[in-house]
């Protein structure tokens, strides 16, 4: 327990636009934010399953968050659409030292650099849906000093489906989904600040699954 915590205090600042285009068919969001953070709570390790809460100085968020949505079609036979949205953090320390060392002007611990989102979504009237999404992640530093970098990765997932009434009060939905297609490599948990204990190393990654199916099928009754 640190008794010397002070509370953590910020001000934001946003900016930003919203609209239609192309005959409503896309839906766009753009905004630019600063956020500045004095006494930033942060948490330090002290044993392997043990962490305290210490200030980390001040920081600015800055960053910068766009979302687009597309319509191709919205009928009675076909519902097709798109969407994308991306974030861009610059992230710093503008005041941070913890004992003697000065991590200000360091990337913020712990936030991707940038995070891309894509997808396409189909639903029909015979029954068909389905959808596929994309996802990037930029590198993130695991380090205040920031001498240690996760790597970026991407990955994506697909979905498809048949769903229909079988009968007034019956309704059927099945599905088959793949995600990681590609098999991609990658790390869905990061620990920042590890240390390892005993001869252990740090362990600062945590994989994510690996290419992966799944399935289903419901019956759905209604009284």
């Amino acid at each position: 327990m640190n008794t010397n915590l002070n509370p953590e205090t910020g001000w934001n600042f946003e900016v930003g636009t919203r609209g239609y285009a192309a005959k409503n068919r896309l839906q766009y969001t753009v905004a630019v934010y600063r956020l500045a953070i004095k006494n930033l709570l942060v948490a330090r390790r002290t044993s392997q399953d043990e962490f305290i809460g210490v200030n980390a100085g001040k920081t600015h968020n800055d960053g910068l968050e766009a979302e687009i949505n597309y319509t191709f079609t919205n009928s009675k036979d076909l519902q097709l659409s798109a969407f994308g949205s991306y974030a861009l953090h610059l992230y710093k320390f503008k005041d941070f030292i913890d004992d003697n060392s000065d991590f200000s002007g360091n990337d913020l611990t712990g936030v991707p650099q940038d995070v891309l989102n894509l997808g396409l979504d189909f639903s029909s009237k015979v029954g068909m849906y389905g959808n596929i999404n994309f996802q990037h992640v930029g590198k993130m530093p695991i380090t205040d000093s920031n001498s240690l970098f996760s790597e970026s990765y991407s990955v994506s997932n697909i979905k498809i489906g048949y769903q229909n009434t079988l009968a007034p009060k019956l309704r059927l939905n099945a599905f088959l989904g793949v995600n990681n297609i590609f098999n991609t490599a990658y790390a869905s948990q990061i620990l920042i600040n590890a240390t390892g204990f005993g001869n252990s190393a740090p362990r600062y990654f945590y994989p994510g699954n690996p290419l992966n199916y799944y399935s289903g099928l419901a019956l759905n009754y209604s009284f």
